[in-house]
């Protein structure tokens, strides 16, 4: 194994705040999101009542500082906004054990030195953005602008909306929370037939739904997902919250 190769499978543990959190999911049909996994992962599918099938990605955008290995002080960490897409994905382990997770599929951030040390520690595509975030009474806003205008992002949560939910493709809030709602693990190829398994953790951990007004993703609008047809099916946030990666962890692509 070349050292690039044993370097990008997310060798170090790294810890950060989030002051901002929203994670926004939108249901896809699954053949068309299937041939982005790698061996050794399923897809997340959620069966509505009517017999649709969904699979699920999410854009998340994330406003984080002290951004760091975890025996650095927090005044050597960095303060960056994120935003990424994931796709809901499940690993079984050789055990038979399931693991319900995401399988990045892009990060851009609005820090040089974080995108570049990403690309190096792990395959998740760091990209560069320019980025920031607006808080007033109620709502908080995201927007990012990529280089080429294929990771654009402008979405504005309503923390105030007394009735969030989106009932397009799940059937209820709990559905929701149960398919949609934040996820322990992140899933990447291990370049040798096997998953790297990343488990994540955190503190005061008490995501809310909300309703959201997604002005503009266009990530949907290029690449794989051009053509496609999104249904925004649920949008959750946090705040003041750490949050924190274990190293990765090489896992064999198929049970036994």
């Amino acid at each position: 194994m070349s050292l690039f190769g044993a370097l990008s499978r997310h060798p170090l543990p790294v810890l950060a705040h989030f002051d901002h959190s929203l994670v926004v999911t939108f249901g896809l049909p699954p053949e068309q999101v299937r041939p982005l996994l790698p061996a050794g992962l399923d897809l997340e599918i959620y069966r509505s009542p009517e017999g649709d099938r969904f699979a699920l990605v999410a854009v998340a955008a994330v406003s984080l500082r002290q951004l760091r290995l975890p025996y650095l002080p927090r005044l050597l960490g960095l303060r960056t906004i994120m935003t990424g897409y994931r796709i809901f994905a499940r690993y079984q382990t050789p055990g038979g054990r399931i693991l319900r997770g995401l399988r990045h599929l892009r990060n851009d951030a609005d820090n040089a030195l974080l995108t570049r040390t990403g690309n190096l520690l792990t395959d998740f595509d760091h990209q560069r953005i320019h980025a920031w975030t607006e808080q007033t009474d109620g709502q908080v806003r995201f927007v990012a602008h990529s280089a080429d205008g294929t990771a654009d992002v402008d979405i504005v949560a309503d923390l105030a909306e007394p009735e969030p939910h989106q009932d397009a493709v799940f059937e209820t809030p709990d559905d929701a929370r149960r398919y949609a709602g934040p996820r322990g693990y992140t899933f990447s190829p291990g370049g040798d037939g096997g998953i790297v398994v990343v488990r994540t953790y955190r503190s005061d951990w008490e995501p809310r739904q909300v309703a959201v007004d997604v002005r503009r993703a266009s990530f949907f609008q290029h690449g794989p997902f051009a053509g496609t047809k999104p249904i925004l099916a649920s949008a959750y946030y946090m705040s003041d919250l750490n949050y924190g990666w274990h190293r990765g962890r090489l896992r064999p692509a198929r049970a036994g």
